[in-house]
């Protein structure tokens, strides 16, 4: 998703072929971003320098993909079209409240199926408020999907997570030079673009960069793998 977004697009190296990767790409495709394979690689860009993402023509299916539908519901929510995010019937029974409410204070407009699960119906804004929130379950795809949105707001937006979630997110925002900083529980993300024309490459233990080091590094100092949501919530 990053790589759609960042100006000089993403080339991602050994990406696992997975089903929620599957579903990630065909929703970018469907927004209008080019993804092209050669070899092992994947090069991921957006539409256009000035606008790389579109209105989609139709559902952007998710498949089984909670990470997918959340963190996309957070990016599609600063800009300006309408959406909707729809999944199988595993998906359509998770909870989606979680997300939608701090995007609905940022100005998004979201509607969710009785229970607060899928499909989400969303109406973008841009730029979206800036956002202090903090987490109120152990979910890394609600934060994520805060920064996402975050870097269409109007200001520095601010999340608290007293859970110490995983911090991929983070630290590729940090690698892709966003305006981001990092202390203890708290996050800080002022809106921007974000650098792209770089190298990812993946592996079973931590992805990596075209340098070799993990994948970026920000105020706060290490790594804060802990608790996160369990899977299919």
């Amino acid at each position: 998703m990053l790589g759609a977004l960042a100006r000089g697009g993403l080339i991602i190296r050994s990406l696992p072929p997975g089903l929620d990767v599957r579903s990630t790409r065909s929703c970018l495709e469907t927004l209008g971003a080019r993804v092209t394979h050669s070899k092992d690689e994947i090069l991921i860009e957006g539409n256009t320098a000035h606008s790389p993402l579109r209105a989609p023509g139709r559902a952007l299916d998710c498949g089984n993909s909670g990470t997918t539908m959340r963190l996309l519901a957070g990016m599609l929510s600063g800009w300006g079209f309408d959406s909707v995010l729809t999944g199988d019937s595993s998906l359509s029974a998770r909870p989606m409240g979680r997300v939608a409410v701090p995007l609905r204070e940022m100005g998004a407009e979201i509607s969710l199926s009785a229970g607060d699960t899928a499909p989400i119906r969303l109406r973008g804004k841009r730029p979206l408020k800036a956002l202090r929130h903090k987490l109120h379950v152990p979910s890394a795809q609600v934060k994520s999907a805060l920064l996402l949105a975050a870097l269409s707001g109007e200001g520095e937006s601010v999340v608290e997570d007293p859970f110490s979630t995983r911090d991929h997110t983070e630290r590729m925002l940090a690698w892709m030079k966003a305006r981001i900083s990092v202390e203890r529980e708290t996050i800080r993300l002022n809106p921007g673009d974000l650098e792209g024309g770089r190298t990812l490459t993946v592996n079973e233990a931590r992805p990596r960069t075209e340098d070799g080091r993990g994948g970026g590094s920000y105020g706060g100092g290490g790594s804060r793998y802990g608790r996160d949501e369990r899977p299919r919530r």
